[in-house]
């Protein structure tokens, strides 16, 4: 399924032929793809728009990953010569081969992915770039592409670990029972998931993580937090591999009679969307989540527009920060 970003203005459909967008639907007539295409030096006089596409893992019911591509769209608003667009994997390898694929036939210029399973879309990827399109990654598990946006995913999981831990220690004398979202089809969220093994080993060996669920999205956090606390109504701490789930946890907490402020519940978990910066700020039950998502779409942007001007792009790293009482007025002013 594709999705545009929320406030693009689609341009009129003329005569008996459009312009078609990244889409893991529709494709573009090649009589009318030549007849539409650009040369490089008509769109760098400004006669034409480069077409950028992020195939994302998921959108819907993921508020992080609405936020990034939020962020990259105005960050192509202020470019002025590229036309962006985005696919919603919707957790789906298939479903992001199949835009990889709509985005070859609709002859976009750079793609921009953060894949599911990076071995799974390794030769539609070689595809695109043997097809000149310009490829930047995402979370750094393709090496096959331009430019990787870099991010330590098992440091990541271990700052949440480390965050949970800190309040087992001092708020729960060191133990809790714990219940764990992870998402074991994600090789990004498997690596997060180690971290925060590794940390709360580490950091509080008299805890324990007594249930699981599997969680990707605020929907499934939710059900996952319920069992799990139907299951063992002594769990304490929620820890997830990424803040959609989480927020899912937190409302289903809520469902099961913890309060928003109890002293003595947890939430921790990462990607800085507004909702969970609003839930730290409140001082509820989330307690915790790492910023790392603020340069993923304003990053990709730039370096797109390094790549589809002929300049040289280096591989970005980005920083990551956790976000928890103590700092949320950096991010959040009364």
């Amino acid at each position: 399924m594709k999705k545009k970003v929320l406030g693009i203005i689609l341009m009129a459909v003329l005569t008996l032929s459009g312009m078609a967008g990244c889409s893991t639907e529709s494709s573009v007539d090649s009589g009318d793809a030549a007849e539409n295409q650009e040369t490089e030096a008509e769109k760098t006089e400004g006669k034409g728009k480069y077409k950028v596409c992020f195939v994302t893992p998921t959108v819907a019911d993921n508020p992080s990953y609405i936020k990034i591509i939020d962020l990259a769209q105005q960050e192509a608003d202020k470019a002025g010569d590229i036309d962006f667009s985005y696919v919603d994997g919707e957790s789906d390898t298939s479903k992001q081969i199949a835009g990889i694929e709509s985005c070859i036939v609709d002859g976009v210029d750079c793609i921009i992915i953060d894949p599911i399973e990076g071995e799974a879309v390794k030769a539609y990827v070689q595809e695109a770039m043997d097809a000149g399109i310009k490829v930047i990654s995402v979370n750094a598990n393709l090496d096959v592409c331009d430019v990787q946006c870099l991010l330590d995913q098992t440091q990541l999981g271990y700052m949440i670990g480390e965050e949970a831990a800190k309040f087992i220690n001092e708020q729960l004398g060191g133990k809790a029972a714990i219940g764990l979202l992870h998402n074991e089809e994600n090789t990004n969220l498997v690596l997060r998931e180690n971290g925060i093994r590794q940390a709360l080993e580490e950091l509080a060996p008299e805890a324990e993580i007594v249930q699981e669920a599997t969680a990707d999205n605020q929907t499934d956090g939710m059900a996952g937090a319920e069992n799990m606390l139907q299951a063992n109504d002594d769990i304490q701490v929620i820890v997830a591999t990424n803040g959609s789930a989480a927020l899912g946890a937190y409302e289903g907490a809520l469902g099961m009679g913890i309060a928003k402020d109890d002293e003595n519940f947890g939430i921790f978990a990462s990607d800085c969307a507004d909702e969970e910066l609003n839930l730290i700020h409140e001082q509820t039950i989330y307690r915790c989540t790492v910023d790392m998502l603020q340069d993923i779409g304003p990053g990709t942007i730039a370096t797109a527009e390094k790549l589809l001007h002929g300049e040289e792009a280096e591989d970005m790293t980005l920083k990551m920060v956790t976000v928890n009482r103590d700092n949320i007025g950096d991010y959040i002013t009364e």
